[in-house]
């Protein structure tokens, strides 16, 4: 069977204007479906950006890639509507088509009636741009399947009539295994800066904003405009170093990079909204308000994860572990019917 992966790329180093292929979560999940799919013995074409637009550092992806032949828009809002007609009569030659953008699967119905659209929900429409909101349930309804990232967001899909799935994805399997390191970074905000705000890193920058604390801001899209480069390996070491993990971001998900810290062992401090107590339950003793979250965030450093009852941290662990690459492909290959 032929099969194509189209992702977002949707992190770009906003100094140089360039797509960062090699820590954009979503390039990573889809890398890792495409090597499930190709060990089976499935046709796979992964879809990236002419090689000029992106940095030097990019996945190992061993099958056909298509790079798409103009210019990505960097914006993430026009790249959502960027359709040109001739591309998608290209990647629709497809059986399945699997894509993150959030809208693609409307014209793609126009132009292929029967082809198999799956797409990713990984945001509520109301944290998008108002002129967008009503572009949402009308590709939810084009697409065959939404492989969603919360039980909220498949809630939220399917009574809009979409056929909606959960697949928990978050973090490489590889994250959880010990790295030996001090735990010398007393809080991290793990999430991107952006000009809309959305991880509300403002707040983070406010309420952490002296030198009391050790705290860390990976920044891995340069908005700050910091120029950090983080590896991967570094990335992963910066994870295990960390005591504290904050997640600020209302969105319908709450972000990969929160899990993956999460997973390397960081206690979390979360915004108190429907997809953090989804993760952590709703009696998580760390879930905050933006104007508390350095408070919040001083008890997890005094008390951390030896003080919350062994019950608590055991359904903690286990939704965590649902998180995981190799747990989630379960239920998305059975999804896929492959």
């Amino acid at each position: 069977m032929r099969i194509t992966l189209y992702p977002f790329f949707s992190q770009q180093d906003k100094q140089r204007n360039l797509f960062r292929l090699d820590s954009d979560s979503g390039v990573k999940l889809y890398a890792y479906i495409a090597r499930q799919l190709i060990r089976v013995g499935h046709e796979v074409r992964f879809v990236l950006p002419d090689k000029v637009q992106c940095t030097p550092i990019e996945p190992h992806i061993s099958c056909q890639v298509l790079r798409i032949p103009y210019s990505v828009a960097l914006s993430n809002l026009d790249r959502r509507l960027q359709w040109e007609p001739s591309w998608l009569r290209i990647i629709g030659n497809t059986d399945i088509l699997l894509t993150q953008h959030e809208f693609l699967a409307y014209p793609l119905r126009c132009l292929f009636p029967r082809l198999r659209i799956v797409m990713e929900c990984g945001i509520r429409p109301d944290t998008a741009w108002p002129e967008t909101k009503a572009m949402f349930p009308l590709a939810w309804k084009a697409a065959s399947l939404i492989h969603c990232n919360s039980i909220q967001l498949a809630k939220m899909v399917s009574e809009e009539g979409g056929n909606a799935k959960v697949w928990q994805f978050a973090y490489e399997d590889s994250i959880v295994i010990p790295r030996n390191l001090p735990r010398d970074i007393d809080v991290l905000f793990p999430a991107r800066c952006s000009a809309t705000n959305y991880s509300n890193h403002l707040a983070f920058i406010r309420a952490f904003n002296d030198d009391v604390l050790c705290t860390c801001m990976t920044d891995p899209t340069n908005y700050l405009g910091h120029s950090l480069e983080l590896g991967s390996v570094e990335y992963s070491n910066t994870l295990h170093r960390s005591k504290v993990v904050v997640g600020l971001t209302d969105n319908g998900y709450g972000g990969y990079a929160f899990r993956e810290a999460i997973a390397a062992g960081a206690c979390p401090v979360a915004l108190d909204t429907p997809e953090y107590r989804e993760l952590l339950t709703d009696a998580w003793p760390y879930l905050c308000t933006l104007d508390d979250v350095r408070q919040i965030a001083e008890k997890a450093l005094a008390t951390g994860w030896k003080s919350l009852g062994t019950k608590l941290v055991q359904q903690v662990s286990e939704n965590l572990r649902n998180s995981s690459y190799s747990q989630a492909w379960i239920s998305a290959k059975e999804d896929l019917c492959l």
